[in-house]
């Protein structure tokens, strides 16, 4: 199984990350990829209890980058846990955003990173 180059970065520089960006935006982005890594090790519990808080704290404000990744990201963190019914939900909200504001190349990118994990979603969502 790969990791994501931006999971294995986030996870390796969070402290870095967190400088670089700033206060909530880092909890986002290093909460998502803690969330995947912890799935990854089988974690789930853990694994959705963090991934769940950088959703929430994602759609606390309009960061039209980081929504989409934390709900995809998340989405694969449900997958992994046996949850596919939330993972297509969550799915659906990622690709919606970025159909929505014209990212084609990341709502095909977290496509076949979903597909990866066996999430279908229509090829159209927003």
């Amino acid at each position: 199984m790969t990791f994501d180059v931006m999971a294995l970065l986030l996870a390796a520089g969070g402290g870095f990350f967190a400088a670089a960006i700033g206060g909530l935006h880092a909890f986002i982005f290093t909460g998502f990829a803690e969330g995947l890594m912890l799935a990854r090790e089988s974690r789930f519990t853990e694994a959705e209890s963090v991934g769940r808080q950088a959703v929430e704290l994602a759609d606390r404000i309009d960061f039209c980058f980081g929504r989409p990744l934390a709900h995809s990201y998340f989405a694969e963190t449900l997958a992994l846990a046996g949850k596919p019914d939330e993972a297509v939900r969550h799915t659906a909200t990622a690709l919606g955003i970025l159909e929505g504001k014209g990212d084609v190349m990341l709502a095909t990118r977290v496509r076949e990173r979903l597909a990866a994990v066996g999430i279908q979603v229509p090829e159209q969502v927003a």
